[in-house]
C-alpha cells in the first residue's frame, strides 16, 4: 500500500495508519465528537480509495484508544462500510473493528454495525 494516506491529528483527536502486505492498521486515539465528523469522514474517503487502489484485503480499525464516539461519526463509518460493500466481492476488503471491553459503548455501537455487514465487518477485543 502506499503511504499517500495523511495522519490525522486534531486537538482532541487522531488517526494515524500502519501499512503491512495487504493490511491497514488504522489507530484512533481521543474523541470523535461533532467538532471531527467532516474531517474523520474525508480521511475515512481517501483511506477506502487507498485500500481499492492497493487491493487491500483488510482494514482494521483499531478503537481501543478512542474514548467517544458521535452519531455523526458513526454515521461516517456506516458510509465507509456501504462504499465497501458496493464494490465487487473480489474487490471488497475485510473490516476489522478493535475494541475495548472497558469502553462498553464500543460493544454496543459497534455490534450494529457489524450486523449491517457481517460479511465484511468483525470485532475483536483486546
Amino acid at each position: 500500500m502506499s503511504t499517500e494516506l495523511e495522519p490525522l491529528n486534531l486537538q482532541t483527536f487522531s488517526i494515524r495508519h500502519e501499512l503491512t502486505g495487504d493490511q491497514a492498521i488504522v489507530t484512533l486515539k481521543g474523541n470523535a465528537d461533532s467538532d471531527v465528523a467532516s474531517a474523520f469522514g474525508h480521511y475515512l474517503d481517501r483511506l477506502h480509495l487507498l485500500a481499492v487502489k492497493s487491493k487491500a484485503r483488510e482494514v482494521v480499525l483499531d478503537f481501543r484508544e478512542l474514548y467517544f464516539l458521535t452519531s455523526s461519526c458513526i454515521k461516517c463509518l456506516v458510509v465507509f462500510i456501504k462504499r465497501d460493500l458496493a464494490l465487487e466481492a473480489r474487490a471488497q476488503y475485510r473490516i476489522r473493528l478493535v475494541t475495548t471491553p472497558t469502553l462498553r459503548w464500543q460493544e454496543r455501537s459497534f455490534e450494529v454495525l457489524s450486523q449491517l455487514a457481517p460479511v465484511v465487518v468483525t470485532i475483536s477485543s483486546d
